[in-house]
């Protein structure tokens, strides 16, 4: 092991979370494996050993009749030190061991190349393996731009409602024990740019308007919550919605609200009784609570004596989405929100239909997976490629779907013609018959006496995916001011992006293709932080057959190999470039030299 070539290479934005393997092979049983990471240190500084988060993966077995995986399986993700008090850091000879490394970078770490070392301990032996992070010249987003509504069941979270051994064991009436758990769980899924569904409220605290509406204004300021759902009461016999309690939820959202701190514009309505409606057969109960809200909404837009300075917030009121999961039909009334599955909009035909409605009708289209759609469409399936789940993230900016919604994150139990059973979570990863993986992204850390959620690789997958969705949206904004600074159209560059990656709604689940995609679309922020703006121009097919590339006087730009010729239009210098693709090969953005290498 001392004489190892491996290298870990990671590169990230500065904010971002970036993650890579080591998989260790034991040609002899190791009683004990150890792990610590150096500090990385670079010419500008260094990124602290303790933004860096090191993990063992723990397997799981998958069914040999599960598609396209199937076999031993990483998921759970342990912290080392916590897998290694508990005695687990072992390897037996001739099997795998993985670790799993996180480095979050820092916002206030400069763009630069930092290296430092993982130094393993096995039993006696030692070995480093070299660790460089490439932190791009651009920041990441602290606000969450793509928009999730992912549920937790407080069923499965704690003993409280569900004698289950693996589930956090708080006792029955520790309420307190509960919220504590709730707000753990909250805060740690938004670490993973991901909203839980309600706020981190207990259920007799989701029913009093202002103990709702203090969270609201907690959230509404909360850069990392894109999402929160107003709770709605059913009636006792399930025949409806409590009306009048959510009236009171209203006008105490409404009062509360400012132009400033607007308590609607990250809310919406998520009403599980009428979930999924037409498989449930109760498409007339969906039709009268959809009309129940639409005229509970008009009465209160019509109150002239509610909205006196507060025109932002009544505009936010009017366009509340009431989520419905359910594609399009016509038997299905007063819908004004579509959460389809994600194979919906696989036809470009289907997503023309939708975006029509949202122009004539003014309806809001969001998406989601509950068991189906499987493989080819994407999944957070354990025996589905982790390029997935990533590609939602890129899907869901390209086809400027709303948000996505995910029906629970911490499934404990299992699911079988309908029934719910007991299963071993560590052991059984068949949350429904059949189906590894659906209903949870984490699992309870009882096990190894954390009250905590423990990550996943899918779940960090899906913050992966996330973050490229914020790339995607720094883009968008920095193609809109370069293409108004030089007075030219916006380009099409993304469309190559896209289709490395999907067809449609089906990922290519081809890792190194997202990867590259990634890359180059941190090439294109990098340049336009200086200005420099990449178009591509296409022949009449559609396929790439150079580039034109705008950037102000001061930037040195250079090019290597093939054709280039140069003009100035007003202050830019405008350079015309006969190549299929682009990278950048050098860059000083100090002294604003850059290579552009001609692909």
């Amino acid at each position: 092991p001392e004489k190892t070539s491996a290298e870990l290479h990671l590169s990230a934005a500065k904010g971002e979370y970036e993650s890579g393997q080591i998989i260790l092979h034991a040609n002899k049983s190791v009683q004990s494996v150890g792990v610590a990471v150096t500090d990385l240190v670079g010419q500008s500084g260094k990124v602290s050993a303790d933004n860096v988060a090191v993990y063992a993966e723990r397997y799981i077995f998958v069914p040999e009749t599960a598609k396209p995986l199937n076999g031993w399986q990483p998921d759970a993700l342990i912290p080392f030190d916590i897998f290694s008090r508990f005695g687990e850091n072992k390897i037996e000879e001739k099997e795998n061991f993985a670790l799993y490394i996180t480095v979050r970078v820092p916002y206030t770490v400069e763009a630069g190349v930092y290296n430092g070392k993982v130094c393993l301990t096995l039993d006696e032996e030692t070995a480093e393996i070299p660790l460089a992070l490439s932190v791009y010249d651009f920041s990441i987003p602290e606000e969450n731009h793509a928009v999730t509504a992912f549920n937790l069941w407080t069923d499965d979270l704690c003993n409280v409602w569900t004698a289950h051994p693996d589930v956090h064991q708080v006792g029955a009436g520790n309420e307190a024990g509960v919220k504590k758990l709730l707000e753990t769980y909250y805060e740690f899924f938004n670490g993973y740019r991901i909203n839980l569904m309600d706020l981190p409220l207990t259920w007799n605290e989701l029913k009093n308007p202002a103990l709702v509406v203090e969270a609201m204004e907690k959230a509404v300021g909360n850069p990392r919550v894109s999402a929160y759902r107003i709770p709605v009461s059913e009636l006792p016999d399930s025949s409806g919605i409590n009306t009048y309690a959510l009236k009171n939820m209203f006008t105490e959202m409404i009062r509360k609200s400012a132009n400033e701190t607007d308590l609607f514009k990250k809310a919406y309505l998520y009403i599980q009784l009428i979930d999924e409606p037409v498989y449930q057969k109760i498409v007339p109960l969906a039709n009268k609570v959809n009309k129940q809200i639409k005229d509970l909404k008009t009465e209160l837009l019509n109150d002239s004596t509610l909205w006196s300075g507060k025109e932002q917030v009544k505009a936010s009121f009017a366009a509340l989405p009431n989520l419905l999961t359910e594609k399009y039909t016509e038997e299905l009334t007063d819908v004004d929100a579509w959460c389809v599955k994600f194979d919906e909009l696989d036809a470009a035909s289907r997503r023309d239909f939708y975006y029509n409605l949202r122009q004539e009708e003014q309806q809001h289209l969001w998406w989601y997976g509950c068991v189906t759609p499987k493989n080819p469409y994407p999944t957070f399936h354990i025996n589905d490629h982790l390029a997935s789940a990533r590609s939602l993230g890129w899907m869901q900016k390209a086809y400027k779907v709303e948000g996505q919604l995910y029906y629970c994150v911490n499934l404990s139990r299992k699911i079988v013609n309908g029934a719910f059973t007991q299963r071993d979570i560590w052991t059984d990863p068949e949350s429904w018959e059949g189906v590894c993986g659906d209903g949870f992204l984490i699992y309870p850390g009882e096990k190894y006496g954390l009250d905590a959620p423990l990550p996943t690789v899918r779940l960090a997958t899906l913050r992966d995916g996330f973050e490229d969705y914020e790339y995607l949206w720094l883009y968008e904004n920095a193609e809109k001011r370069l293409s108004e600074l030089y007075e030219t159209s916006t380009s099409n560059e993304l469309s190559s992006l896209y289709a490395a990656i999907f067809n449609g709604t089906k990922p290519t689940n081809d890792p190194d293709a997202v990867i590259s995609a990634r890359n180059t679309l941190a090439s294109l922020l990098e340049l336009a932080e200086k200005d420099v703006y990449i178009q591509k121009q296409t022949d009449g097919s559609g396929n790439n057959v150079s580039f034109t590339v705008y950037a102000p006087e001061s930037c040195e730009l250079s090019f290597s190999e093939k054709a280039v010729s140069v003009r100035r239009e007003g202050n830019a210098v405008v350079y015309c470039v006969e190549a299929k693709g682009f990278a950048l090969s050098a860059k000083d953005f100090k002294t604003n030299k850059i290579t552009i290498a001609n692909i």
